[in-house]
């Protein structure tokens, strides 16, 4: 197995640890950012007036001081700090910061891997002799390999030049340039 290869799988497992672990502390972080805009909005919302009943609410919660309702501004903040999980819920916001570190070194480790092999990829190509470089396609068709000198163009409609356009390039003539030119002197 090539290096480049190496470090294709490593960037893909990378990649994917990036997403996964990303988008679990995404559903983390989006339960944080509402219950944090309930908290801070908890008047005009009406949550100091609202009441739960503790039927809705999980056994282990707030057993020790449970009257048989709860009010919601309560709720939503020790949903928001981790709490109404009980035990469980620290461990929660552990493994969701867990995740989050994850997410943004594999990210991180990800890009620089794809740069690397980017550089890499650069630096192959100039090192190739220009008759040898993968010339582009000109007309739509697929790139093969032809041996023509750097800026010209072969007979079968490919260029290195970087254009895409049915254009030749500048030091080449059309048949219609050169009909134009006879007769003048």
């Amino acid at each position: 197995m090539t290096q480049i290869n190496r470090l294709c799988l490593l960037r893909d497992g990378s990649y994917k640890i990036h997403v996964v672990t990303g988008l679990a502390a995404a559903l983390w972080v989006l339960l944080l950012a509402v219950t944090g805009v309930m908290i801070n909005h908890q008047e005009s919302l009406g949550l100091l007036d609202t009441e739960i009943s503790d039927n809705y609410l999980p056994d282990s919660y707030r057993a020790d001081v449970r009257t048989g309702t709860t009010r919601l501004n309560i709720i939503v903040t020790d949903l928001h700090s981790g709490r109404i999980f009980g035990a469980q819920g620290t461990w929660v916001s552990d493994l969701v910061a867990l995740f989050l570190f994850l997410s943004i070194t594999s990210g991180a480790f990800s890009y620089w891997i794809k740069r690397r092999l980017q550089r890499g990829n650069q630096q192959h190509q100039h090192l190739q002799p220009p008759a040898e470089r993968m010339l582009r396609p000109v007309n739509g068709k697929s790139a093969v390999r032809v041996s023509v000198m750097p800026g010209k163009v072969a007979g079968n409609g490919y260029s290195e030049d970087q254009h895409t356009t049915n254009q030749p390039p500048r030091n080449q003539t059309t048949d219609e340039s050169r009909s134009s030119h006879i007769g003048t002197v």
